[in-house]
């Protein structure tokens, strides 16, 4: 394992299912890649740890592992059979609660574990631990994690530990949550893959929500093609086959349309961001598809203003159940659930609210549809990864790191937040993002592959 951040999740399962790998040496050599890169596991987070950690079950990994060796051959249906995963702490597994990265809620033995984790573990994963999230998911930046290409750099979040993990070879792969971008945000940080699948696909029963209405639950790995293949396991899909290259070649996205929808950043995207999303589009270009400038469709709503109103009443909704006194949260946190008390809107309102969003989805559907779209091209995020912030603090870029992602959580539609490349100037990682149409979470996905054979990810060694 010198190079752990390229070994495949689809590859690691295909051997361990022929007999060919040991999921037992397997778990171990991760084991030592956090003994050895992420540092000491804590709350707050020190200034030269990754802390992508809140807790590692070595032990009961090591079980399942064994368990996984002593039989010959594997059946069918496992897909994910010895795979080590990094689960976000907001999704509960088999007796081991979820707590949020937050102290507010204790550490219990048992509670019912998460539907999406039952698929997980049906298929053959293995939990290696409970990753970091920015605490209860409300924030962007994770600031107890260290971005794994620069120590003083975010993570990004909520998803953050997920992201450092995969990032620094401490796992294949991970599971995260997305609520306005907390799946893509730490992966374009960290120079991951990311998707948030179409909003329902995954269940999100037995994971603490931030707000239910928005929350997707998906994979973080640093390819698409294991992107796809754990969100095949966690959507229940009968034959979760790996998507792989497309036969037709060498201008396999002949035919396909790509479109630029020119959704300004206000402050204009940092050069390596502009740079990697020339290089996307031209990669795509060189695979055959067409890239064309389209206007959204029109009048374009304030996303941004309605999503804040719903997503504090899902909030407050929640947060009101655990009977919150400030002093139970970090401070950032406790700031946005006093805003959710005092913006949660009426029943009625909420009602009101979900139906104009309903209805502006479904303009996006007919958009697609009506210009032949196949996916929509734009920046993940419009700047590198920021300086890292204090854990509780409000870190000053937070808005502005959402300023593309929030949109797609408002609509619905599947995204895939791909590496592209490395920043000529910041030497940091930037990301390009794939959109595509709702329900279409695998036609994106084998999109993304197929860039990748172009436009691979940049693995860090540490």
């Amino acid at each position: 394992m010198t190079t752990p951040a390229t070994v495949s999740a689809r590859e690691i399962a295909a051997q361990i299912r022929l007999g060919r790998r040991s999921a037992a040496a397997l778990v171990d050599g991760y084991l030592d890649r956090i003994e050895a890169t992420n540092g000491a596991i804590s709350h707050d987070g020190g200034p030269d740890d990754i802390n992508a950690w809140v807790r590692v079950y070595s032990e009961r990994a090591q079980r399942h592992a064994r368990e996984i060796d002593s039989r010959t051959v594997h059946p069918g249906g496992g897909w994910l059979a010895g795979v080590p995963l990094g689960i976000k702490d907001v999704i509960s597994i088999d007796n081991a609660p979820a707590t949020a990265s937050s102290r507010r809620i204790p550490v219990r033995d048992t509670a019912p574990p998460a539907e999406v984790w039952r698929r997980l573990a049906s298929a053959g994963a293995i939990p290696l631990g409970h990753t970091h999230t920015h605490e209860f998911a409300a924030g962007p930046t994770t600031d107890q994690c260290a971005n794994p290409w620069d120590r003083t750099r975010s993570a990004g979040g909520s998803s953050g530990g997920s992201a450092a993990a995969v990032a620094a070879g401490m796992i294949p792969a991970a599971l995260g949550t997305d609520t306005a971008g907390s799946i893509r945000l730490p992966a374009a940080l960290c120079g991951i893959t990311g998707f948030k699948p179409t909003l329902g696909s995954v269940p999100g029963t037995g994971v603490i929500p931030l707000g239910r209405s928005f929350d997707h639950v998906g994979p973080l790995a640093l390819t698409a093609a294991d992107c796809a293949l754990i969100f095949d396991v966690c959507a229940g899909a009968a034959d979760p086959g790996p998507i792989g290259k497309r036969d037709r070649t060498p201008r396999p996205l002949a035919g396909t349309v790509i479109a630029l929808i020119g959704r300004p950043s206000p402050e204009g995207l940092h050069p390596d961001v502009a740079d990697g999303l020339q290089r996307t589009a031209d990669a795509l270009r060189d695979l055959g598809a067409t890239v064309t400038e389209l206007d959204p469709p029109q009048p374009a709503p304030d996303v941004l203003t309605e999503l804040t109103a719903l997503l504090m009443t899902d909030i407050w909704r929640f947060h009101s159940s655990l009977r919150p006194h400030p002093a139970a949260y970090q401070a950032d946190v406790a700031a946005t659930v006093t805003q959710a008390a005092t913006l949660a809107m009426p029943d009625d309102e909420y009602a009101a609210a979900q139906s104009r969003r309903s209805r502006v989805a479904a303009a996006w559907d007919a958009w697609f549809t009506g210009n032949r779209v196949d996916a929509i091209l734009e920046p993940t995020c419009p700047i590198p990864a920021p300086v890292r912030g204090r854990r509780g603090d409000a870190h000053p870029e937070r808005y502005r790191l959402l300023e593309f992602t929030s949109w797609w959580n408002y609509t619905g539609n599947p995204v895939v937040a791909l590496p592209s490349g490395i920043g000529g100037t910041s030497r940091l990682p930037v990301s390009a993002s794939l959109i595509g149409r709702r329900r279409g979470d695998r036609d994106v996905l084998q999109l993304a592959v197929d860039l990748q054979e172009v436009l691979p990810p940049t693995p860090l060694e540490l």
